[in-house]
């Protein structure tokens, strides 16, 4: 076990705020927590996890000296202690267009860290490399498992994605909005929601008939 002060990097940061979080919003005390990840085959004291959670606090403030980095194990095991998936410990809590840092020198918005976790975008690492959409393609060929990739490459996913990130656009717009923006809005939403239901079709087409007497 790691004790004493130790450099946490941005990550480390989130993950212990994160486990923090969860395990609050859980109602979970360290001791239930700890007993949670015995019953998993993951042996983490209380006072184990308590440390991993003091992690959270920024370079410079003030806070308790002993202090433990989960590492991928521990991660993996605390999710499924806390029911949540990985990706909600390791990314920031909103997935908005705040900035975070996933690496001491790359920053990000909120919602472009969780769609490079959830494996939709690539996130550029440096503003001199290649082009972006050869970065792009590099990632999505193997960001996620082959039959993943060929999933999210159908036509109708696109589409339902297109209508998603719409819908998100629309639940932001303040009700003092100028009625241009609202339009707009609601115009993408209506072309893509037609968009989404030819597709469908397509895809429904292409089934074989169901037997006969169904």
């Amino acid at each position: 076990m790691t004790t004493g002060r130790i450099e946490m990097g941005p990550t480390a940061r989130t993950v212990a705020a994160n486990v923090r979080r969860v395990r609050e919003a859980r109602g979970m005390s360290l001791r239930a927590l700890s007993q949670e990840l015995q019953t998993i085959g993951r042996t983490l004291s209380a006072d184990a996890i308590n440390k991993i959670e003091n992690g959270r606090l920024e370079e410079g403030e003030v806070g308790p000296k002993q202090v433990r980095r989960a590492d991928v194990d521990d991660l993996v095991a605390l999710a499924l202690a806390l029911n949540v998936s990985p990706l909600t410990l390791l990314l920031p809590p909103k997935a908005s267009d705040e900035p975070v840092h996933l690496a001491d020198a790359v920053a990000v918005t909120g919602g472009t860290a969780w769609s490079w976790g959830e494996g939709l975008r690539a996130v550029p690492v440096d503003d001199t490399e290649e082009d972006p959409a050869i970065r792009q393609e590099a990632y999505e060929a193997l960001a996620l498992p082959p039959d993943r990739r060929r999933f999210e490459k159908l036509r109708a996913v696109q589409s339902a994605r297109r209508l998603s990130e719409t819908i998100e656009e629309l639940t932001k717009i303040s009700p003092q909005a100028d009625n241009s923006t609202t339009v707009a809005a609601r115009t993408r939403a209506a072309r893509h929601h037609q968009q989404l239901g030819h597709e469908l079709d397509e895809l429904l087409e292409q089934l074989p008939p169901a037997p006969s007497g169904e």
